[in-house]
């Protein structure tokens, strides 16, 4: 949201993606409240399809396609690797890593034809430096900011820009959510926990507020 509103108010015409339609409407109301337009799609990061969906119905809206995108979608898993089922790990990596890299594999067409285009990847520090007990969230950014070094590569003769941004933390329900996922995950002596809860809660409590901080002025 703190993007999407940043994007507007300095005049890009913005498709913001929400999960759903309630959410849709909260961007909307926000930019509305600031005197601003937005439209917005209604995107499951974890459904192949809907992307497919999603970028068919901003083609439409555009009439041709994005010039830009950012992709900031994702999601925690904390616990210790023996606590973290596949199940849990293929829904991380699914939003993580194959969501950002499929609408990156949808855009780029149009923004090759048009030679020109701004792609932003939105990973992590701690894709730099792994956080025990949040080694699978670790590994998907990680693996997302190597994606993004090599498409910056590839796309570089087809005059597609491609940036990689890798922040701290922010106090967002993303930490609310990992101490959520530390408490389901810990089966009772399972050294760490109590120490992770205290130092995400610490975190949480001592981070810059998402509202204050509303990220870079990037073209979407």
């Amino acid at each position: 949201m703190a993007t999407v509103l940043r994007l507007t108010g300095a005049g890009f015409d913005v498709i913001g993606t929400a999960r759903s339609q309630q959410k849709a409407d909260g961007l909307v109301a926000a930019a509305t409240a600031r005197g601003r337009s937005l439209r917005t799609v209604v995107v499951d990061v974890a459904e192949p399809s809907s992307y497919v969906e999603a970028m068919e119905e901003v083609a439409a809206m555009t009439g041709g396609g994005v010039w830009a995108v950012v992709n900031n979608a994702g999601v925690p898993q904390a616990g210790s690797l023996e606590d973290v089922s596949d199940e849990q790990a293929r829904y991380l990596l699914e939003v993580n890593v194959l969501g950002a890299m499929r609408i990156c594999r949808l855009a780029l067409p149009q923004m090759r034809q048009r030679c020109g285009g701004r792609i932003v990847n939105v990973s992590s520090g701690l894709g730099r430096v792994p956080w025990p007990l949040s080694g699978w969230y670790s590994a998907s950014k990680h693996a997302l900011s190597a994606l993004t070094h090599c498409l910056r590569v590839e796309m570089a003769h087809a005059g597609v820009r491609v940036s990689l941004v890798e922040p701290g933390a922010f106090a967002t329900a993303m930490l609310d959510r990992a101490v959520d996922d530390l408490v389901a995950a810990d089966r009772g002596g399972a050294a760490g926990y109590d120490r992770s809860r205290a130092l995400f809660g610490a975190v949480n409590a001592r981070v810059p507020l998402r509202s204050r901080s509303p990220g870079p002025s990037r073209r979407r």
